[in-house]
């Protein structure tokens, strides 16, 4: 018995170590690459067409004589990175994502840091512009330094643990860089957004092949086999030693049974009405018989063959107040 636990336990931390953090090892960054006809209807849906592709204007900053554009469209392109037509169909998805109850998203693409952290910079920029709703504190920027080859994801205070800095990380890892490094800027712009908007639950902006559907999936289903390794390896372990002192009484084993049976529905779907059900169940069966006989496999020892912000109301582009703490993730490619 002590030798099927101990493989077990092996194989349950292998499947709780398995890498799956890059699920786009594999494919090419460049697919997402802006390269469609561009649709009649791409400006005329944009927050601000008008704006777009013109230059900022710029305020004065006192850190390190770097400046802080003023707030005028969804993204602001200082490095020119952008063609208008890739700024205005950002542009519309960030407006999307906001009408869909998700977060209001900023993105700020500057030349050069000129000697500030992005970090430092990003944080200045957060508070002059508070990108998010005020009550909500639902504001995210998309800082990226052209030269310096820096991006950082800078998170609303209120909204820290839907869009957690470990998320950031892997938006920056497995979506923006290798994007970047290949020169794909608006693909790597448009699948951060779809990752954050399936953070939020807003399925309807992002494609039904987008790449960030896949990343949110396999990371939500490695969270969730991490969080059923250890009790699997204490059911294991433990549960053929509880059985033994059990007994062969069909009650008490039917008892110990729809207890058993309501547990691993608890960890596998956790909802109360299953959890009950589930009791139900495993008392019938365990007066029937079936649920006797696994008992006694399990307890059986070695036995052979045993397995087991937004638009304001003058039509123009603002922050709500929304205030940040600091979260978010940075990177560089």
């Amino acid at each position: 018995m002590l030798k099927k636990a101990l493989i077990l336990i092996l194989f349950c931390f292998s499947v709780y170590g398995q890498d799956l953090s890059n699920p786009f090892s594999l494919d090419d960054p460049k697919e997402d690459a802006f390269t469609q006809e561009e649709p009649e209807s791409v400006e005329s849906v944009s927050p601000q067409p008008d704006t777009l592709d013109q230059a900022p204007s710029v305020e004065e900053f006192t850190g390190k004589d770097l400046e802080i554009p003023v707030l005028s469209s969804p993204v602001i392109d200082q490095a020119n990175i952008l063609s208008t037509r890739e700024k205005s169909a950002l542009g519309s998805k960030i407006l999307d994502i906001y009408k869909s109850n998700g977060p209001q998203i900023q993105i700020l693409i500057i030349e050069a840091l000129q000697g500030n952290s992005i970090e430092e910079y990003s944080i200045q920029v957060a508070e002059k512009w508070k990108i998010g709703q005020k009550e909500k504190g639902n504001g995210v920027i998309i800082l990226m330094s052209k030269s310096d080859r820096e991006i950082r994801i800078e998170v609303g205070e209120g909204i820290e643990g839907e869009l957690t800095d470990v998320d950031s990380h892997q938006i920056i890892k497995n979506i923006f860089v290798p994007n970047f490094r290949q020169g794909n800027f608006f693909g790597g712009f448009n699948q951060a957004l779809d990752a954050i908007a399936l953070e939020f639950d807003v399925k309807d902006v992002v494609p039904e092949n987008s790449r960030a559907r896949k990343l949110v999936a396999l990371r939500h289903q490695k969270e969730k086999m991490q969080s059923l390794v250890l009790p699997l390896i204490i059911f294991f372990v433990f549960f053929p030693i509880i059985a033994k002192f059990i007994g062969k009484n069909p009650l008490v084993r039917s008892v110990a049974g729809s207890t058993l049976l309501a547990g691993l529905i608890f960890l596998f779907v956790g909802q109360l009405f299953f959890i009950i059900l589930a009791a139900i169940f495993g008392f019938i069966i365990g007066m029937i018989g079936p649920l006797n006989f696994l008992m006694a496999v399990l307890s059986s020892g070695g036995r052979r063959g045993h397995y087991g912000g937004g638009m304001s109301s003058g039509g123009g582009w603002s922050g709500g107040g929304g205030g940040f703490s600091g979260g978010g993730a940075s990177g560089s490619w």
